[in-house]
């Protein structure tokens, strides 16, 4: 079951590229033989991806095998090969593609990552009779995978509950297990029960707003991502990943995306100001982009330093602390975007203008989450980082007292 959830996860992210090249493809109608090079590229990719569900199914029964290991891993290399050329196809398009190109790149990265998983997961070695822990993993893996595939609201609510009795039973199981283990490995357990607690909650939260309105489809929506969060958790856990690197790293993936969006967004505010009747409205939201363009550097800056140095607790807290600030006008500059929309009386900016409104709330989500969890499970990292500061300081004292020693003492700049 583990092993079919993680190929879902597979094609669920490749239909995501797919998507993204087909928007990268329409943007090249000047360039017909590039056009069908991309379509030809997007569609060996969905191609590669159906066969190796295929092969998950046939092989699943019989995985400690090591020739049904190998032939997934070949399906699943046959994936990675065909991303790779979509990526290489659409890095042909024009200019004026780039952001679709941007956002393809990290769509490809997804694909990469799932595949990653599924093949961690082939290479664990098999039990023949599955702990306890296994046994909790597993039921979780299952359950959260059939609340993806209700047919109904109603449904997905009924499965959302027994999602929930089988996540508490794992956070119960950890928490067991965490009593077990030295201080290190006790502090990342229960880091990953507290993660697993908070996603449970949010979950049940979505069931309990689907279930007053099971009519609403983004209600539906947002109960799906619930449950695929906790899915992305626990393969975490049963993987046995730094689960406080795996929130780091997609903490920097979704801030690069937002500030993307944001930029997008910025882009197409700025183009419908010659088509906005209501001149108030337009500097209204004109002015909430400044502010939120203030912010993307920094945000930026942040996400690079800490992809640099993973290790460094400062470099982490900052991109958190970055990345919250980012969100803060985030809400008002999407609020103002709506209220511009029915006065702007050209379709071509309006569209633009809605679609990168979509975009950005999305990523915007996307990133709440993010930070979110990263705090849960960084929890700890302020002090971590003002250790850092102090022992640089630290540094930066014997450094000085040497050159008084040394009688090498130089005046600080400006100084006589």
């Amino acid at each position: 079951d583990i092993l079919l959830s993680l190929a879902k996860a597979v094609a669920n992210t490749t239909a995501a590229l797919v998507l993204k090249a087909k928007n990268v493809a329409s943007q090249c109608r000047d360039e017909q033989p590039l056009q069908n090079n991309i379509i030809a590229a997007a569609t060996h990719c969905a191609l590669a991806t159906s066969q190796l569900v295929a092969c998950a199914k046939v092989v699943a029964p019989t995985l400690h095998n090591p020739a049904c290991r190998e032939q997934l891993t070949s399906a699943a290399r046959q994936v990675a090969q065909a991303v790779e050329k979509l990526v290489a196809a659409c890095h042909q398009a024009p200019e004026s593609a780039g952001p679709g190109v941007e956002q393809l790149t990290i769509a490809a990265q997804r694909v990469s990552e799932e595949l990653e998983r599924l093949l961690a997961h082939c290479d664990l070695d098999r039990r023949v009779q599955p702990t306890v822990m296994e046994q909790s993993v597993e039921s979780v893996m299952c359950a959260s995978e059939r609340v993806t595939d209700a047919a109904d609201a109603p449904e997905m609510v009924r499965r959302a509950r027994l999602l929930g009795q089988a996540t508490a039973r794992l956070i119960a199981d950890i928490k067991t297990e965490a009593e077990k283990q030295p201080s290190e490995s006790q502090r990342k357990l229960l880091a990953a029960a507290k993660l697993l607690a908070d996603a449970t909650a949010r979950m049940v939260e979505a069931a309990r707003l689907c279930a007053s309105q099971p009519q609403d489809r983004d209600k539906q929506e947002a109960l799906r991502r619930a449950a695929e969060e906790l899915r992305f958790i626990t393969v975490d856990y049963a993987q046995g990943q730094d689960i406080v690197g795996t929130q780091l790293a997609r903490l920097s993936e979704s801030a690069r995306q937002a500030a993307s969006s944001a930029t997008q967004l910025i882009t197409s505010a700025q183009n419908a100001t010659q088509y906005n009747t209501n001149k108030y409205s337009q500097e209204t939201l004109l002015s909430e982009c400044e502010v939120l363009n203030e912010q993307i550097p920094r945000m930026a800056q942040a996400a690079r330093t800490a992809q640099a140095r993973p290790a460094d607790p400062a470099a982490n807290l900052d991109l958190i602390t970055a990345s919250e600030t980012f969100l803060q006008p985030s809400g008002h500059v999407v609020q103002a975007a709506r209220g511009v929309l029915p006065t702007v009386n050209d379709v071509t900016a309006a569209k633009q203008l809605a679609d990168t409104t979509h975009q950005f709330t999305t990523s915007c989500a996307d990133l709440r989450s993010a930070v979110s969890r990263a705090r849960v499970s960084c929890k700890g990292v302020e002090l971590d980082a003002a250790a850092e500061i102090i022992k640089s300081l630290q540094a930066e004292l014997d450094e000085v007292e040497q050159a008084a020693r040394d009688l090498e003492l130089r005046p600080l700049p400006g100084q006589t």
